[in-house]
């Protein structure tokens, strides 16, 4: 008998919303830097999107499979 019945689908929608996070941390600092001809080298608004993208699909197989 398992304790647990852990889903795949939740831990991609977890690191997801991780990525998802940081992404979001990212982006906001790039838009409030100081030195605006230094501007990264990081896409944070695509891999925002991207993240977000990922984090729902996998947050609902995770609900419909689970």
């Amino acid at each position: 008998m398992e304790l647990f019945s852990w889903n795949p689908w939740a831990l991609v929608a977890a690191i997801a919303l991780g990525l998802l996070l940081i992404s979001i941390v990212g982006d906001h600092r790039r838009r409030k830097r100081r030195d605006f001809n230094r501007p990264g080298f990081m896409p944070w608004p695509f891999i925002t999107v991207m993240s977000g993208i990922v984090f729902l699909f996998g947050t609902a197989l995770a609900i419909k499979l689970g």
